[in-house]
This record gives structure tokens, sequence and C-alpha cells, in this order.
């Protein structure tokens, strides 16, 4: 396996849900994406690790950030090996251990998107650092909080669309009012559909004034005798989420419809979202079931098809959105 093909591998262990999506993309475009959401997981599993001390992890991201930056694709094995062992799972421990080889392919990008690539990165990272010592209090919080870990991809997305020559500036300057907010939407939806499971593991994302309103601590937010109030607090969240989809929808919509492959792989995780808030809308297994609700493979097979077919026709897009949202 060359390490490339390491690179597809890693995505489909670490995000099923972008792999499938990034694979419909043009082919000079695809293996960009791979390795770019390869280095946001790598990221992404820092934060997220079992490591306690938070000074350390702080370092352990200034770290990864260099190495980034400097393209170092030798010396790795202390700096990965302290991070695999505290990795939530295997399939992220393995990307750690794999990440020189990730680094490798990225440093033969052209220039333009590896400049894309580590400025955004650079700015998650410092967004993260933040959150790791203080709490999300308000949506306010949360809408930092995304910012930095999901807008922050919205934007280098829109802006390697850009280097690679799918969209031009006009169009650029169009795209990147809604890029942030559609990642960001993105992200609210994974807060909401794993809360209970980021609990267990130490992670809170939800804004502890919904709880307060509600004269709840956070471990009360999934005990059946608060499910009335818990349920309030969810809706509430998973309205909020969907707010941010609607920029997803324009910016799917503002894509020129001749770049087909983007608009797909902007509509499939786009109707995934709505689908899985309406899963989640008063739903008490968001709750209290020890498994994330999951939209059927049904619905993501119907999902993938009507992306597809409806892709360059606007008005069908926007009535298939309508199906899938909240109604409230």
């Amino acid at each position: 396996m060359n390490d490339l093909e390491y690179c597809w591998r890693a995505l489909e262990k670490v995000s099923r849900s972008f792999a499938l999506p990034i694979s419909k993309l043009p082919e000079t475009t695809r293996d960009i994406y791979c390795v770019s959401y390869d280095i946001c997981r790598i990221v992404d599993t820092i934060e997220d690790s079992r490591e306690k001390d938070i000074m350390k992890k702080k370092e352990q991201l200034d770290e990864f950030r260099n190495i980034l930056l400097e393209e170092r694709i030798i010396n790795l094995g202390g700096f990965t090996k302290s991070i695999a062992e505290a990795a939530q799972k295997e399939s992220e421990s393995d990307l750690i251990m794999n990440a020189g080889r990730i680094i490798k392919v990225f440093s033969g990008f052209p220039n333009e998107i590896k400049s894309s690539v580590k400025t955004w990165i650079s700015h998650m990272i410092y967004g993260m650092k933040e959150f790791l010592e203080g709490e999300i209090e308000t949506f306010e919080d949360q809408y930092r909080y995304c910012h930095y870990v999901a807008g922050t991809v919205g934007n280098m997305i829109t802006e390697i669309n850009y280097h690679i020559g799918h969209i031009n500036s006009e169009k650029f300057l169009e795209l990147i009012k809604e890029s942030e907010r559609f990642g960001m939407g993105l992200q609210k939806v994974n807060i909401i559909k794993n809360a209970r499971n980021d609990f267990i593991e130490g992670r809170r994302y939800l804004p502890l004034s919904l709880l307060k309103e509600q004269g709840i601590k956070y471990e009360g937010l999934f005990k059946i005798e608060n499910l009335e109030s818990s349920l309030k607090i969810t809706n509430k969240l998973i309205i909020n989420a969907q707010q941010n989809l609607f920029h997803g929808l324009k910016y799917a919509t503002l894509m020129p419809e001749t770049q087909k492959e983007l608009r797909i792989y902007c509509l499939i995780p786009l109707f995934m979202a709505l689908a899985t808030l309406s899963k989640c809308y008063n739903n008490p297994e968001v709750l209290l079931s020890k498994e994330d609700v999951k939209i059927s493979r049904e619905k993501v097979e119907e999902i993938v098809r009507k992306s597809e077919e409806y892709s360059q026709d606007d008005s069908k897009i926007v009535i298939y959105f309508n199906s899938l949202r909240v109604k409230t």
C-alpha cells in the first residue's frame, strides 16, 4: 500500500461520512480533500484523546502545527507514540502513527493549496487550545467553538476550490460568506447526536446556560427522570443547528451548476445532517441510548441517489431540503 492509498484507507476508517462525498469529487480534487481531511482528523484526535494533562495536550497540538508547517516526515516517533497511546479508538491511533505518511503526500501538493491548509489548521488549533480549559457557557461560546473546529474546514475547502480553479474570484467571495456557517451546522449536528458518549468520555459541548434554564446539571441531562426538560434542551439545539444548515443550502446552490461533482459533495452531508436532526428531534434515544442515533442505510442510499439526481436542479434541491428538515 503506497502513502496515498493509506490516506484513503485511513479516511474511510476515521471519517466514513466524509469519505463517501469526497469519493464523488473530480479526480484532480479528491486526493487533496482526502489528505486535508486526514490532517483535520489528526488534530481532532489530539483534542479528543484521553490525555488528562491539559498543558501536555496543548503542547501536542502546537507540535503537530509545527510538523505541518515544516512538512516534517521523519523523527516523529516520540510525538506520535504518546498521542496514539491516548487515542480514543484504534483507527485514530493508527492515523496518528502514520502521520508522517500523510504529511509526505501533503508535501507534494501545490504551494497555494498547502498554504490554505496550513493557515486554517493553525487557526483551528488556536481555538481548540482555548476551549481545552474553558467551558461552553452560552450559544455564543458554542458558536465560537464550532467556528474553530468546523467553520475553518468550510473556509479551507472553499479556498482549495478556488486555487484548483473550480470557482472564480467572484464566486469565491459569494461562497466564503456561507462556508463557515455550513461547516458549523454540520459540527452542531455531531455535537447533538454524540452528546451522551461525549459526556461519558469527558467532553461537554452543550451550552451550560440551556441546562441552567431547565434547572438540571450536565450529568442529569441523560437521566430518564429529567427527560422532559432534557428534550427541550436538545430540541432547541436541533433548531439552532438547522438554522446553520440553511447556509449549507445556499452554499450548495451557489456552487456553479457546471461543477456537478462539487455540488454532490456538498449535498450528501447537508441532506444527511438534516435527516439526522429530524431523527433526533424529540427523540429520547439521543439522551438515553448507548448507541448514537443514526439514519438508516436505506435513507443514506436515498440521500446519495437524490444528491446525484438533483445536483443541477436548484428547485428540486430546495424541495428535498424542505422534505428532510425539522418542522415545528
